[in-house]
């Protein structure tokens, strides 16, 4: 049987084609709900899974942490649904070991993209747009920022001082702020140019810390678009770049398996902050997720399932009639389009931010710099790198055996902008 689901009509279709196609997959949805059976069977498989769960205790040879920036859980559980349905999985969610992050910076409640990426990769929470310095430099404190007492060492920078390999992938600029938090030392994230730097200071731009600083030690690459997309207000572009980032994990994980090599890497997917993203009313189970979810008591209009809190301009979906502002109804233009702004409440500028060795120190709720701290302990890095010291922290009875012999580590950091964050 040929199905024919709807995101996958181009955004130019008749409205009328995208509204029967939209009730043809809600049909078909229907159709494959589960029963009292399905549930059960489904738990007991859970249940087994957890049962044969072990620990792996062995050091880690390699590491790779994917980064969805902006991902937060509103915007997983929609490209779940967009992906296959309520009942369906992305592929990190099924790894064996789950835990969850609280994001904020130092001295901000919301956080921003330079202060999370520095608190993961650091060990250290930062003030917002900072990156690789702690909190006592203020923002633009140029002196401040070179001064060595100040810097923060990242795990790509210990992983180098031990003469392993490191690299970095990335689609966005190599020097935005989720990559730099990596190698950069900056009290301004927007000093990625020397144009941006203040006149007559010593102080190098981001993009010259790259180059000068670290050479032929990283190689960047990073996919960006799930936070850039909300930023503009555009959920489905959001939900798809959660898709190509699912697929980009499903791809390394068996690239690990068919290297032999997956037991000893520690694969970490987690985000840096969310977004406003937000899932409303009580949309039929099969609904799609970018339609309509229900009708207001109040105004009597459609509102779609998705919104934003806040947004820029495009996601405004008010008018003036007759000396009051009303809603503008969603039903009568393609909520499914790419390039559809969500309606937001707030109008603003754009939308603002809202397992393998050692996998199982995610556990449960943990500060965001604790992923550093993880990264270290389960690759025997920096304080943790104490392989002759009888009083080594890792159980030196399952890793004396395997770390004299360890390869180069590979600590490879992998960003698509934009375990669950809180």
């Amino acid at each position: 049987m040929v199905l024919c689901h709807f995101r996958d009509l181009p955004a130019s279709h008749d409205l009328k084609l995208i509204r029967y196609a939209q009730s043809l997959t809600h049909i078909i949805r229907i159709l494959n709900f589960t029963d009292r059976a399905y549930w059960e069977k489904s738990a007991k498989a859970d249940l087994e899974d957890g049962l044969k769960t072990r620990l792996n205790t062995d050091v880690a040879k390699n590491v790779i942490i994917f980064v969805g920036d902006g991902m937060g859980p509103n915007t997983i559980t929609a490209s779940r649904i967009y992906r296959g349905g309520e009942t369906s999985y992305l592929s990190w969610e099924r790894f064996p070991h789950f835990g969850a992050l609280k994001t904020y910076a130092e001295n901000k409640q919301v956080p921003d993209s330079a202060s999370t990426a520095t608190a993961m990769f650091t060990g250290v929470k930062v003030n917002y747009r900072m990156l690789g310095v702690d909190s006592s430099v203020k923002e633009r404190d140029c002196e401040g920022s070179l001064m060595a007492e100040k810097r923060l060492t990242s795990i790509a920078k210990l992983a180098q001082q031990a003469g392993k390999a490191t690299g970095i992938v990335t689609t966005t600029r190599v020097t935005h702020a989720t990559p730099a938090a990596m190698y950069a030392h900056s009290a301004y994230r927007h000093w990625e140019c020397d144009s941006n730097i203040p006149k007559n200071s010593n102080c190098k731009d981001i993009a010259r810390q790259l180059i000068e600083d670290a050479p032929g030690k990283n190689f960047n690459v990073e996919g960006g678009m799930i936070d850039l997309a909300h930023h503009r207000g555009k959920a489905r572009k959001a939900l798809h770049e959660v898709l190509a980032f699912n697929d980009a994990i499903n791809a390394t994980m068996k690239l690990l398996k068919d290297s032999g090599i997956v037991d000893e890497t520690l694969v970490i997917v987690t985000s840096d902050h969310s977004h406003t993203l937000t899932i409303s009313g009580y949309p039929n189970r099969g609904n799609n997720i970018l339609g309509i979810a229900s009708v207001s008591r109040l105004d009597g209009l459609p509102y779609t399932t998705l919104g934003y809190a806040n947004s820029a301009k495009e996601n405004y979906h008010y008018k003036v009639e007759n000396n009051s502002v009303v809603r503008e109804d969603p039903s009568k233009v393609d909520t499914t389009s790419f390039d559809y702004g969500v309606q937001a409440g707030v109008l603003q500028d754009e939308n603002t931010h809202g397992g393998r060795p050692f996998a199982h120190l995610f556990h449960h709720m943990h500060e965001q710099n604790y992923v550093a701290e993880v990264v270290k302990y389960a690759a025997k890095l920096g304080e943790y790198n104490s392989f002759y010291n009888t009083t080594d922290k890792i159980n030196s009875a399952s890793t004396s055996g395997s770390f004299p012999l360890m390869t180069a580590l590979s600590l490879i950091f992998i960003t698509f902008l934009s375990v669950a964050t809180l």
